[in-house]
């Protein structure tokens, strides 16, 4: 019938990032016209071009799939709703559960969680698979070495560590390591709701920054790009109240994530996709800049007149290591590649 809902995924050839076996499932137990479209791997010409749709230096990966999505989705329809704002809401991230893991183990020496992380880059291999256990153990690892749980928090959200900045400027007495530390940015939030749990400061802290930040700048204007039109039913403002009054063990509690939603949702959706851990939508770009990606990335990062600031020798330590699987840099050398792209549209500009 022409009132049957259409529903969209992105499917990638890589495996760990393929979930559109899942999507069929819940689009055949619900009847509806399911589409379903393959990303290829990626080129330079549709990074920039999605640099084009953002027109900021956007290093989110997921802005790829994205794009592809929205003008997929924009042959079919005009319209469209997302889940968005879900995951901080109701407590859906993989980092929630780390929050609680890393307040829980907080008594343990720093010292002790930092030589384990040197000793899992040494021994444990790089799968680069999607949030694989390897990636997980290590960034887990390394934010409980920080020494509080806010600043593992936003280790967890962010890209590179102030250490590693500080490496790659040219000039690392221009800004102060307070500058490029992101927990002075955050205390304010944080200070808000001092009197809430943990888990709801941490909360509060993503839907103020990396929702409307990152996730909702990504499908606006990807979306709008294409002449589509996004809506996000959970960011109405009655659902928003609603779950900031929920006790937080309700949305999260040990390792179980986003209770509340799933337990509202038992018997509308199929137990296997409402049971599923959360996988993102990320894109393999860990994978592309290893193949499809490699040369014209290599081009990007290494030109001292698109990244005037940055040292050489750290960026191609980073490749170095990315390419012999001592570590993976993947989203650093892509919010890289983003930034020079960017550059040298502007310069043309």
């Amino acid at each position: 019938p022409a009132t049957t809902l259409s529903t969209f995924t992105i499917g990638f050839t890589e495996k760990s990032f393929d979930e559109s076996a899942q999507s069929q499932r819940v689009a055949d137990h619900f009847g509806t016209r399911h589409f379903v479209k393959i990303a290829d791997q990626a080129s330079c010409d549709q990074v920039l071009q999605a640099l084009r749709v953002t027109d900021e230096p956007f290093a989110d990966s997921s802005i790829l799939p994205m794009c592809l999505l929205t003008s997929f989705a924009r042959e079919h329809v005009t319209v469209c709703l997302s889940g968005d704002g879900a995951d901080e809401l109701f407590g859906g991230y993989e980092t929630y559960a780390a929050d609680t893991l890393c307040r829980a183990v907080s008594f343990l020496p720093q010292g002790g969680f930092s030589v384990l992380g040197l000793l899992l880059r040494r021994f444990w291999p790089i799968s680069y698979a999607k949030v694989s256990f390897d990636y997980k153990l290590k960034q887990f690892i390394d934010g409980c070495s920080l020494g509080d749980p806010l600043k593992a928090h936003l280790f967890w959200r962010g890209i590179f560590t102030p250490a590693q900045i500080h490496d790659l400027l040219v000039d690392p007495d221009a800004p102060t390591d307070k500058e490029l530390d992101a927990f002075c940015y955050a205390q304010p939030f944080a200070k808000k709701v001092e009197k809430a749990s943990y888990l709801d400061q941490v909360m509060y802290f993503d839907q103020k920054i990396y929702m409307p930040d990152d996730i909702l700048t990504k499908v606006d204007r990807a979306a709008m790009a294409h002449s589509l039109e996004v809506r996000a039913p959970f960011l109405d403002h009655r659902i928003v109240e609603f779950a900031a009054g929920l006790p937080v063990s309700w949305k999260v509690q040990g390792m179980q994530k986003k209770r509340f939603l799933r337990a509202t949702q038992q018997g509308t959706v199929p137990d296997k996709s409402l049971n599923q851990k959360k996988q993102g939508f990320g894109a393999p770009v860990s994978l592309w800049l290893r193949s499809i990606l490699r040369d014209c990335a290599r081009d990007v990062t290494s030109s001292r007149e698109l990244l005037p600031w940055f040292r050489q020798e750290t960026i191609l330590r980073f490749w170095k290591e990315h390419e012999e699987g001592c570590e993976d840099h993947g989203l650093r050398l892509f919010g890289l590649l983003c930034l020079g792209l960017w550059m040298d549209r502007m310069r043309s500009l």
